[in-house]
C-alpha cells in the first residue's frame, strides 16, 4: 500500500486532483454569481456539480497516464530499478494532503444527495413529487406568494411606490395560466415579517416565495427581487434592476421579473401568456401615480354613498391624465354600476357605458374589457347568464385573480347555481389562504349548503391560518359547537363575549348583535334584547348607508320585529309611522303600497299593519316568478319568519321544511328555537316537524 500511495505521488496524481477540485469549485462559484444574471434558476447550478462529480475519476486516470510539461502532454514512463530502490516513505505532510482530499470529496459526496433529494418537481404532476414538505402540494399549476416589496428608501415616494409594483406584479402573474398566484390579501401580513421563508409557504401552502424590495433616489428606481423554494428555503433566482423613474420601466422591470419566475419554476409561458407580459397599462407617471393613489386610500375606507364620489374623482383624474389607461376606468365601471345596483336612479348609465365602449376600443379582448362588461350586465341589466359568461371569459385572461372568481360567485348566488357558488367560494379560498373574509364566507356557504361538519373542519382550519381572532368566524364557531351542546344560554355567553372584546364596526358586528338579539328574545329575556339593538343598531345604519328605495333601515326593520315579537303595541304604532314616514307612505292601505317595495319589508309592513293574510300574498313572487332574483332562496328563513309572525303554522312550517332541505340560513340545530316561531310553536304542524328534528338528534327537550 505503501509503495502505491509513493506511485501516486510520483505521478503527481494528488497535485492532479488538487487542482482538479479547485479549479471545480472556482467554477462553481462563478456559476452561482452569473445564472440569476442570466435568468437561470439557481438550481441548475447542481447538474454542473454533477458534471465535476462525475470528472474526477477521470482526472484521476489522466493525472497517472500523462504528465503536462513545459514541453506538452507525455505519458507518464514507468519507474526505472533506481526509482524503485530510491523510493522515499511518505511524509507526514503528504498524509495531511491525502487526508483533505478525503474530506474534500466526503462533503461533495453529501452535498450530491442531499441536492438530489431538494430538487423541486412540478406541482402539478402528484406522481413525481417529493415529499419535501409537511403540507401537501395541491394539483394545478405551481403556487406563489409575493410578499410585499419593501421600502428601502427614506422617501415617501419609496413606500408608495414599493406598494404600487407589489400590486401590479401581482396583477402580472394573474395573468399566466401557467401559475397559480396568492392574493394580495392574504400576503399584505407578510410585509416586514421575520418569519422564515418555509413558514410563510406552509401558512400559504405555496411552492415558492417572491420578495423584493424598492428603493427610489431622485429620478431612478431600483427594484430587486428573489425568487425563494418554500420548502427548501433554496434561492431559485435574484435579480436588480437599476432603471430611469418611469411608467414604462416599472412595467418592463415586473414583465422581466415575471418571465424569470416562470423560467425558475419550468413552466412554459403560452402565446397568450407572453402576449399579456408586453402589455404596458400606461406610459404616464402622473396616471399611473394617481391610480395608485386613490386604491391605496380605497383599501382604508368603506365604499358607500358617502365616499364614493371621491373614488370616482380619484378614478377619473388617472384616466383623464392617460386616457389609454383602462384599470381605473374599470373600477369605475364596477362602482358606477354597483350604485345603480342598489338604486334604480339610472342617471350614471351613459357614463357607464361610454367607459365600457371606451375599454373595448382600447383591450377588446382582455380581462378588463370582459371585467367591465359583466358588471354591466350584472348590476344594471341583471342578465346572470350573460354575466357569468363575460366573467368566465375574464378568467381566462387572469386565472389567478381571486376577485373575478368573488364576482363570478356572485353571480351564480343569484343564478340559484349554489353548488357553483360553493365551489368558486373554493376557488378563491385556495388562492387567498390567510384571507379571513373568504375564509369566513366559504364556512357560511358550507353551512347554508348544510354540510356542518365540513363547515366545522374548515372554520378550525381557517382559524388557524389567522394572526389575530376574526370576530365572525368565532360566532360561526360558536354556532357550530351549539350543535353538539344544546345551550342558549351558554351560546349567548360566548357571542356576548365575541362582541366585547375591541374591534372595528362592519356589517359583522351587526351580524353579531343580531344573533345576540335572537337567542335573548328566544330565551324570553326581552329588556336584554332591546338594550342590544338600542347599543349597536345605530352604528349598524351608519355603516350600510341609506337604503334602497323601497327597503327598511336596520333601525326600523328591527325596531319592527322587537316590537312584534314582545307584542308592544304602542311600540309597534311609533315604528310603523317612523316607517311609513321614511318610505313616504301616504295611503293608509297596505293593498296599494305593497307592490312598489321589497317583499320582505313589505310582508314586515302588512303584519305591523294588522293584515297578516297579506304576508303570505307579499312574500310569494319570491317562489313563483321565474325571474325573481334567486339569491333571495338563500334567506328562505326570513321568509318563514315572516309567516311565522304573522301566524300562518302551515306556510312557515313548509316554508322551514323546503329550508332545511335546500340550501339556506337556516342551521338545523338552532332556527326552530328562535322566538319568530312562537305564535305557531303549538299547532301541529310544527311540533310535527320539531319531533322529527327531535328524533333525528338537531334539537333536545328543554
Amino acid at each position: 500500500m505503501g509503495s502505491f500511495l509513493t506511485e501516486l505521488r510520483r505521478r503527481r496524481v494528488f497535485r492532479t486532483s488538487a487542482l482538479y477540485i479547485l479549479g471545480a469549485w472556482g467554477l462553481l462559484q462563478i456559476a452561482d454569481v452569473l445564472f440569476p444574471a442570466l435568468g437561470l434558476a439557481e438550481s441548475d447550478i447542481r447538474y454542473l456539480l454533477f458534471i465535476a462529480i462525475g470528472g474526477f475519476p477521470v482526472a484521476l486516470i489522466f493525472g497517472w497516464l500523462f504528465d503536462i510539461s513545459s514541453d506538452g502532454i507525455h505519458r507518464t514512463a514507468a519507474a526505472s530499478a533506481e526509482e524503485l530502490e530510491a523510493r522515499i516513505p511518505l511524509r507526514a505532510s503528504d498524509y495531511l494532503i491525502l487526508t483533505s482530499l478525503l474530506i474534500v470529496l466526503g462533503v461533495i459526496g453529501y452535498g450530491v444527495v442531499q441536492n438530489a433529494e431538494n430538487i423541486p418537481l412540478p406541482s402539478g404532476n402528484p406522481d413525481t413529487q417529493a415529499d419535501a414538505g409537511d403540507w401537501e402540494r395541491s394539483e394545478g399549476p405551481p403556487m406563489i406568494g409575493v410578499l410585499p416589496f419593501a421600502h428601502l428608501g427614506s422617501t415617501e415616494d419609496g413606500e408608495f411606490f414599493a406598494k404600487g409594483v407589489h400590486d401590479d406584479l401581482l396583477t402580472s402573474l394573474s395573468k399566466i395560466s401557467t401559475l397559480r398566484v396568492i392574493s394580495r390579501t392574504s400576503v399584505l401580513q407578510y410585509a416586514d415579517t421575520t418569519k422564515a421563508i418555509p413558514d410563510i409557504g406552509r401558512e400559504l401552502r405555496a411552492d415558492a416565495i417572491l420578495e423584493g424590495g424598492v428603493r427610489v433616489a431622485g429620478n431612478q428606481i431600483r427594484i430587486n427581487a428573489q425568487l425563494i423554494d418554500a420548502r427548501s428555503d433554496e434561492h431559485l433566482w435574484a435579480e436588480t434592476f437599476d432603471r430611469e423613474l418611469s411608467a414604462n420601466n416599472i412595467f418592463e422591470v415586473q414583465s422581466e421579473i415575471a418571465r424569470a419566475i416562470s423560467t425558475a419554476l419550468q413552466t412554459t409561458l403560452t402565446e397568450d401568456d407572453s402576449d399579456s407580459l408586453d402589455i404596458i397599462p400606461t406610459s404616464n407617471l402622473a396616471a399611473y401615480r394617481a391610480y395608485h393613489e386613490i386604491m391605496q386610500w380605497r383599501d382604508t375606507i368603506h365604499l358607500n354613498a358617502t365616499t364614493l364620489p371621491t373614488f370616482a374623482e380619484g378614478l377619473e383624474k388617472a384616466f383623464t391624465l392617460d386616457p389609454e389607461f383602462t384599470r381605473p376606468m374599470v373600477e369605475l365601471v364596477n362602482a358606477l354600476a354597483l350604485r345603480m345596483f342598489r338604486n334604480p336612479d339610472k342617471e350614471a348609465l351613459p357614463r357607464v357605458e361610454e367607459l365600457i365602449t371606451r375599454i373595448g376600443e382600447i383591450a377588446p379582448d382582455s380581462a378588463d374589457h370582459y371585467t367591465a362588461q359583466s358588471f354591466y350586465f350584472y348590476y344594471v341589466l341583471e342578465d346572470y347568464e350573460r354575466a357569468n359568461a363575460l366573467i368566465e371569459k375574464a378568467q381566462t385572461r387572469a386565472p389567478s385573480d381571486p376577485k373575478l372568481v368573488s364576482i363570478q360567485s356572485w353571480i351564480q348566488r343569484r343564478q340559484g347555481d349554489f353548488e357553483g357558488w360553493l365551489a368558486s367560494a373554493k376557488r378563491a379560498y385556495q388562492l387567498a389562504p390567510t384571507d379571513a373574509e373568504l375564509g369566513r364566507s366559504l364556512v357560511v356557504r358550507l353551512m347554508v349548503m348544510h354540510r356542518y361538519d365540513e363547515a366545522k373542519k374548515q372554520a378550525e382550519l381557517v382559524a388557524n391560518t389567522l394572526e389575530t381572532e376574526d370576530p365572525n368566524l368565532a360566532m360561526l364557531r360558536s354556532q357550530l359547537a351549539f350543535a353538539g351542546h344544546h345551550s342558549l344560554p351558554r351560546l349567548e355567553q360566548s357571542i356576548k363575549a365575541i362582541l366585547e372584546k375591541p374591534h372595528a364596526f362592519d356589517r359583522g358586528t351587526f351580524d353579531l348583535a343580531l344573533l345576540l338579539w335572537e337567542l335573548q328574545s328566544a330565551q324570553g329575556k326581552y329588556a336584554q334584547a332591546t338594550e342590544t339593538l338600542t347599543r349597536y343598531l345605530p352604528a349598524a345604519d351608519a355603516y350600510a348607508g341609506a337604503p334602497p328605495p323601497g327597503q327598511l333601515s336596520l333601525t326600523l326593520e328591527m325596531g319592527l320585529l322587537n316590537a312584534l315579537i314582545m307584542d308592544d303595541q304602542a311600540t309597534l304604532g311609533d315604528f310603523l309611522a317612523e316607517a311609513k314616514e321614511a318610505l313616504t307612505i301616504t295611503t293608509e292601505t297596505p293593498d296599494e303600497y305593497l307592490g312598489s317595495m321589497n317583499p320582505l319589508s313589505g310582508a314586515l309592513l302588512a303584519h305591523a299593519e294588522g293584515r297578516s293574510e297579506l304576508v303570505a300574498e307579499s312574500i310569494a313572487p319570491l317562489w313563483s316568478d321565474p325571474k325573481v332574483d334567486r339569491a333571495i332562496w338563500l334567506r328562505r328563513n326570513q321568509i318563514c319568519q315572516l309567516l311565522a309572525l304573522a301566524g300562518a303554522a302551515t306556510e312557515a312550517t313548509d316554508c322551514l321544511r323546503n329550508s332545511l332541505d335546500e340550501p339556506s340560513g337556516a342551521w338545523h340545530f338552532l332556527e326552530l328555537l328562535l322566538a319568530y316561531y312562537d305564535p305557531v310553536r303549538d299547532s301541529a304542524e310544527f311540533q310535527a316537524l320539531w319531533q322529527e328534528l327531535l328524533r333525528e338528534g338537531w334539537v333536545v327537550e328543554e
